[in-house]
């Protein structure tokens, strides 16, 4: 039940990978720890978001470096960010704050010319467009919450999207304990959703556009 719903939510996001855990929480540190994060290397984080976004980036190993959003969006700006990066920086964590998507374009660029990841914090996003095209394909990762103040909602629950294939792999195994091809060979924990959770995904992918 559960990867049929991971096969919907990609192929609804036009995304190759869909990766579903246990909380948008754990999908953050799944990400991060999968980046492989070094001392001191920085994650530029909006300042306007849930305390988790920062938590995430500490729990792997990595530091926040808080950046101030627009006051009419209520989304950091790449002009924003900018200011921000240093040589420590390893990555770019924008929130797509309240289901409304970051304008993503314009820090894609300015994370290309510096070589940094993008991760969209997307907890509330699931659903949302942006330049008509579904919010989750659009950065290295995507990261949407199914906690129960969320439109989308299974109880508890969250969704990696990827279109990285080798990180992908990297990610599915460490969230089965590191089992790789039936082996125990990475680091890993359990954040499995559950079928009875998938469930009541699937029934609301079905239905999405509803």
């Amino acid at each position: 039940i559960v990867k049929e719903f991971e096969t919907l939510a990609a192929e609804y996001m036009n995304v190759k990978h869909a990766i579903s855990c246990t909380s948008w929480t754990s999908g953050a540190e799944l990400v991060f720890r999968a980046m492989d994060f070094k001392e001191g290397d920085e994650v530029i984080c909006a300042d306007f978001s849930h305390p988790a976004t920062a938590l995430a980036v500490i729990t792997a190993g990595g530091t926040p470096v808080f950046v101030d959003v627009d006051l009419d969006s209520r989304n950091t700006t790449s002009e924003i960010i900018l200011e921000a990066i240093t040589d420590k920086t390893k990555c770019i964590q924008p929130v797509s704050i309240f289901g409304n998507p970051v304008d993503i374009d314009p820090i894609n660029d300015l994370a290309k010319r510096n070589e940094l990841f993008v991760v969209d914090d997307a907890a509330c996003t699931l659903g949302s467009l942006y330049k008509g095209k579904p919010v989750g394909g659009l950065t290295d990762f995507t990261i949407f919450s199914f906690h129960p103040r969320k439109v989308f909602t299974c109880g508890d629950g969250g969704l990696i999207t990827t279109n990285d294939d080798e990180y992908s792999e990297r990610i599915r195994s460490m969230k089965v304990f590191g089992a790789e091809n039936g082996q125990f060979k990475n680091w890993g924990t359990n954040q499995r959703m559950s079928n009875i959770h998938g469930a009541v995904l699937l029934g609301q992918i079905r239905r999405i556009e509803e």
